[in-house]
Order: C-alpha cells, then structure tokens, then sequence
C-alpha cells in the first residue's frame, strides 16, 4: 500500500507561483506522486483557490498545464457537507483549513502536508501535519 499524502492548497502553489520557499520540496512531492511512489489527495477547493492566485502571479500555461495533470493524475475531491460539519465543529478559527483537514482524515490520509504553521500545529490521530521539507526528509 502506497502512502497516502493530502497537499494543502500552498504545496500546489509551490509549484506554479515563483520565488515561493517551500518550492524545491513541493516539486520533489509532486515527482513522487507522478513516479507513482505516493497517492496524493487534493480538494476541487485547492484548484479554485490557486486559480484566484495564479490570475495575478503566475504563468497562466504553466497553471493551467499543472491543473490538467492534477485532474489526471491526483485524486481531486470535494469536500462535502459532513466535512464542513467537522470544521465549524473544531472550534478552528479558520473553517477553509479545518474543512480540508476533515477532508483529509475523512480520506484516510497518512500526512497532510503544508507549510501553513497554524495546521503544523495540529495534533490529530493517525495523520501527521508535515511541511513539505519534512516529508521529504522522512521519505530519506
């Protein structure tokens, strides 16, 4: 069984928008997903996000060539009512992040993987919050 990744809306973004810090490490991510060495776990949520930051800062091909091999190869979900239900629920102050996080547990997730220190912080059982540099780290 391969191990399961949810990739935070910012690990998508390391991708596609330049001069991001946590980039080199999201792009490795991203070559174990298309070496078929992880299954990653997106939401549509993701995709609609980066849209409205890519219309100002990326390169519109590129955004839209990475969205077309997310939609092929990555597991692209939505997040539903019982997700949303769970986010108001934590007591998080951010229900957009909760929301994914339920998602990804929801999704049976191994690691949720971000750079948003907040989420970092977070402590649930049977998903480890890793930054994209510790992933990779451990995977070493």
């Amino acid at each position: 069984m391969r191990t399961k990744v949810f990739l935070d809306t910012n690990v998508l973004l390391d991708c596609v928008v330049n001069d991001r810090p946590h980039a080199k490490a999201s792009l490795t991510i991203i070559d174990l997903v298309r070496s078929h060495r992880l299954e990653a776990v997106v939401t549509t949520q993701s995709i609609i996000d980066m849209a409205y930051v890519e219309r100002n800062t990326a390169n519109r091909t590129l955004f839209v060539d990475f969205v077309s091999w997310i939609l092929n190869c990555i597991n692209v979900e939505q997040i539903d009512t019982f997700d949303i239900e769970d986010a108001l629920a934590s007591g998080g102050e951010d229900i957009e992040d909760e929301a994914q996080v339920a998602h990804a547990v929801t999704s049976a997730c191994h690691y949720f993987i971000t750079s948003d220190k907040q989420l970092l912080q977070k402590e649930i059982p049977g998903i480890d919050f890793l930054s994209p540099e510790s992933f990779v780290n451990l995977l070493r």
